[in-house]
């Protein structure tokens, strides 16, 4: 036993979205609960930290890269990076024989990139490794880049002769790093269909069970809104069938308490039911699924549609509508996404 807790571990966790926060919540509760492991979170994107458990982290903090900060000059934007690379090496110390990094991606340098080499410089005597939270439908397939975009990106090595702690980790294959001999696990959600090798592949615990949650006397339905007209997903004439397909579908269940869930980064534009009221609330979805039942939940291709079926019994009907008016930029995700809806009775609907 003392030889074990003479191992200890240091277990960084970048996180960009409610649903990396959540699955490295039960990362931690599972895997790296232990004496001899302390787990810091480090937060990249505003506004997450008002639904994070403090008590559950050694150190929680905001780590935001510099777009959030206004800062577009190289200069600036790279003594942000720099800055932020420090925070993420002052939780770390010699003791530790194991530093391992937890993050979706490893190809952002503003966000995790540089955090690589800057680590293995400082603690060469740790061994150090990185585990890829799961990002949600991000997961469903490996994107591979092409040979010539792969090699253009080494150029930010010279990045290096103005900020010598900044030095890129060149990546290869797919394009959130999966494939780099640094990545020894990639966390999975359950059931989730992949194309990574099973050996590097580990579960994230159920997210929660919501069968037991609390269910008022009338019906309830909730419309999850994406960016997906913003983002270039679907064209106008596809968001307009997309959203009287989904007011179709709503009306013919006859629920008249509906609530409409609206994502982060979503345009007027993009909203794709109206005259309801706004589910505006400060902690994740999922979290919120665990004590508010729901008899009906539509979307198009959101990964809360995906959470909302593994949490819910067969008594919520989980709906996809308008699949087939999405584009994709790699032409087998839509396949992947109907087997992924399929296999788990989500119900899909042309538009």
């Amino acid at each position: 036993m003392e030889a074990v807790n003479s191992i200890h571990t240091a277990n960084i966790f970048v996180v960009a979205t409610a649903l990396q926060y959540i699955c490295a919540e039960k990362i931690v509760e599972r895997f790296e609960n232990a004496p001899n492991k302390k787990n810091f979170l480090f937060l990249i994107k505003p506004g997450l930290v008002g639904f994070v458990e403090h008590d559950k982290w050694e150190l929680v903090e905001e780590n935001l890269p510099p777009r959030y900060c206004g800062e577009k000059g190289f200069w600036g934007k790279y003594k942000i990076v720099e800055n932020n690379l420090d925070k993420v090496l002052g939780c770390c110390d010699d003791n530790f024989n194991n530093i391992v990094l937890h993050a979706a991606q490893i190809s952002s340098l503003e966000e995790t990139n540089f955090l690589i080499n800057g680590i293995r410089k400082d603690f060469p005597k740790s061994k150090f490794c990185v585990r890829i939270l799961p990002d949600g439908i991000q997961n469903i397939c490996r994107y591979k880049k092409n040979i010539l975009n792969q090699y253009k990106k080494l150029y930010k090595k010279f990045i290096k002769l103005f900020f010598p702690k900044l030095n890129y980790y060149p990546i290869f294959g797919d394009k959130i790093g999966t494939d780099s001999k640094i990545v020894e696990l990639i966390y999975i959600l359950p059931n989730f269909p992949h194309e990574y090798e099973s050996s590097r592949v580990r579960v994230v615990p159920l997210l929660g069970d919501v069968s037991n949650s609390s269910r008022g006397s009338s019906g309830k339905a909730l419309v999850i809104g994406q960016p997906l007209q913003s983002l270039g997903l679907v064209g106008e004439e596809g968001k307009s069938l997309i959203e009287r397909s989904i007011a179709s579908i709503v009306s013919a269940y006859s629920i008249d308490n509906i609530l409409y869930k609206k994502h982060p980064k979503e345009e007027p534009c993009d909203r794709v039911f109206q005259n309801c009221k706004l589910l505006d609330i400060e902690i994740p979805l999922e979290k919120y699924f665990l004590e508010n039942h729901f008899d009906l939940i539509v979307g198009v291709c959101s990964t809360a549609l995906y959470t909302a079926r593994t949490m819910f019994n067969d008594k919520t009907r989980v709906v996809s509508v308008g699949l087939n008016k999405l584009i994709f930029k790699e032409s087998f995700k839509d396949k992947k996404i109907y087997d992924l809806y399929r296999s788990l009775n989500i119900d899909i609907y042309d538009a």
